[in-house]
């Protein structure tokens, strides 16, 4: 496992290694029509 995870990498089930600000960012970017901006490192 890297340091950098992209948000199609991470759910809900993630929020112990991203946080609850990460993890529902990678639940929005499944949601079809929603733009979530790019992680920057």
């Amino acid at each position: 496992m890297g340091y950098v995870l992209g948000f199609d990498e991470i759910d809900r089930t993630d929020i112990a290694r991203v946080g609850g600000k990460g993890a529902n960012l990678g639940e929005l970017s499944r949601i079809a029509g929603t733009q979530v901006p790019e992680a920057s490192a």
